[in-house]
């Protein structure tokens, strides 16, 4: 009948729709379903994250109480080495003598290096110029490093700033005893640049021309006890990483071509 066609037309279009938003209905429960799941997993994964944090740092506590007991007997162990030494007459004693001592040096720094990554205590800001205050570092580093390593500097002839002055010259001599290491008995090179951003923000690159950083570094970042090197520890990086972090500044891992490492900071630091 054609006076029903129109009604039929309507009864055919809601049914239509009613599927429509039947399938929306469907599709929009299944987004649910799956935002549920996603945000069950990342709940998940936050409270394993959570529970190895927590497992760190039980473990980190502990080894920086182990740390502050084995340092002064350690100490005590190597000054009697040291004593030793001098009353050896046999040069292969002395020899043997030399390298317990020299093992002993490392056990040390590698606890104190334990010690300062358990700090959480900030040191005071001061007003320096940071200029001058890598200019003494350096003196000082010229009789710690290779002779046939030589070190660069370009900064400004003076660049007043305010931060933790212990902790810079902490974090410079990490990265310039870690370039030396990497770079060996030489000859190389050792360049340490500063820049002012403008705007409070400052510029630290230390650049090398030894082997550079490996691949898995460079792509994973810093982790502690993590070194590419025999005799690191891996936990200078982080030391460093960790104290620009806290000042809210940022650390940059890169390749110094042809090659070598670079390793660039960038930090805020108010104009004195």
């Amino acid at each position: 009948d054609p006076m029903l066609q129109p009604i039929f037309g309507s009864y055919n279009l809601m049914v239509d729709h009613l599927a429509e938003l039947e399938e929306g209905k469907r599709l929009y429960a299944e987004s649910l379903e799956a935002e549920v799941r996603s945000a069950t997993a990342a709940l998940l994964e936050q409270q394993g994250g959570l529970a190895r944090s927590e497992r760190l740092a039980a473990v980190g506590e502990l080894a920086a109480g182990i740390a502050h007991e084995l340092r002064n007997p350690l100490a005590g162990i190597q000054m009697s080495c040291a004593n030793l030494r001098k009353d050896f007459i046999d040069p292969d004693m002395i020899e043997r003598m030399s390298l317990v001592i020299e093992e002993l040096k490392r056990m040390a720094r590698l606890l104190n290096e334990l010690l300062d990554l358990s700090k959480h205590t900030p040191a005071p800001i001061e007003t320096f110029d940071l200029s001058e205050l890598i200019r003494e570092l350096v003196a000082l580093l010229r009789y710690q490093i290779p002779p046939g390593i030589q070190l660069i500097l370009d900064l400004p002839p003076a660049l007043g700033c305010r931060l933790p002055s212990s902790r810079i010259r902490q974090c410079l001599l990490n990265l310039v005893l870690n370039a030396a290491e990497a770079i060996g008995q030489g000859p190389g090179h050792i360049r340490i640049r500063v820049e002012d951003l403008g705007k409070g923000r400052l510029l630290i690159a230390v650049t090398d021309d030894g082997p550079g950083f490996s691949e898995d570094m460079l792509k994973n970042g810093i982790r502690p006890f993590s070194t590419g090197k025999a005799s690191g520890t891996g936990l200078g990086l982080a030391m460093v990483q960790r104290f620009v972090r806290e000042l809210g500044g940022q650390l940059q891992l890169d390749r110094n071509e042809p090659t070598g490492a670079m390793v660039i900071l960038k930090l805020p630091a108010q104009n004195a």
